[in-house]
């Protein structure tokens, strides 16, 4: 009886320990499945988009202060607005997944203020949220100046990060903010900078086009873009780039950048 006493006080004490220790092991094999299925995600309506941020965010559910899980559960819903706004502009999915990948993106900030990722996926969810509900409304909540401060904080802290996202992120801001936000020259300068981290990135040559065409650039900008019409994209890194490419080619055949204030 004395033998089982102590087995049962020693169950009791290890217990909360154990538990903790499978939670994080459960934690640990959500996000590992998540990252596999993120590095075979798509373009809209790929499988593995969906499955991705469904992972991430049962990893958040079973880790509500897990960093890593949020920002990477706001990454997920930012990619499934981006990849939808490029076949669609429609606006309540972009406001439901730009808020939605905010507020997880919002709490990773909390839980690492000086995460760059949770910052950085912040102000990127924004610039979708703002296409869906308009630049007007977007001005009156404040939202693109606190997206400024996210991405200016990334610039100065590892520019680099998420292979150049920083640099497109704030030309997009720059490029399609209400006044007195909106600059023409800054947009194009971040996005010069974007090509020249990742030169063979095709989106971010038609994001320099594009921004060149708004700065009133234009035989700059469609040269920019017959070159990236031509260039070899690479699936491990860019999985939309034969969408950017095509784009690129519609752009050159039909002399302008249609609706510019869509890409972001």
């Amino acid at each position: 009886m004395r033998t089982l006493c102590l087995l049962a006080v020693c169950i009791a004490l290890i217990a909360p320990f154990w538990d903790s220790a499978a939670a994080d092991s459960d934690v640990s094999s959500l996000i590992e499945q998540g990252d596999a299925a993120w590095e075979k995600r798509g373009t809209d309506g790929a499988v593995e988009n969906r499955r991705a941020a469904d992972l991430f965010l049962s990893a958040v559910e079973a880790a509500p202060f897990n960093y890593e899980a949020h920002w990477k559960a706001a990454r997920s819903l930012w990619w499934l607005a981006d990849q939808a706004l490029l076949v669609s502009d429609d606006k309540h999915r972009q406001r439901e997944l730009g808020r939605q990948a905010m507020d997880l993106a919002g709490r990773a900030v909390l839980i690492s203020p000086d995460g760059v990722q949770g910052r950085l996926y912040r102000a990127m969810s924004a610039l979708h949220y703002c296409y869906g509900i308009g630049m007007v409304q977007a001005l009156k909540e404040g939202i693109q100046e606190e997206a400024a401060r996210h991405l200016i904080y990334c610039y100065e802290e590892d520019a680099a990060a998420e292979g150049g996202l920083v640099f497109m992120g704030l030309s997009t801001l720059y490029r399609t903010a209400s006044w007195p936000i909106r600059d023409k020259n800054k947009s194009v300068a971040y996005a010069r900078e974007a090509v020249s981290v990742n030169p063979a990135g095709i989106r971010a040559a038609v994001f320099l086009a594009t921004a060149l065409a708004a700065a009133g650039s234009y035989e700059e900008s469609m040269e920019l873009l017959t070159r990236a019409s031509e260039m070899d994209g690479d699936a491990a890194r860019e999985p939309d780039y034969k969408w950017w490419k095509r784009f690129a080619r519609t752009c050159v055949n039909g002399g302008k950048v249609p609706d510019p204030d869509k890409i972001r």
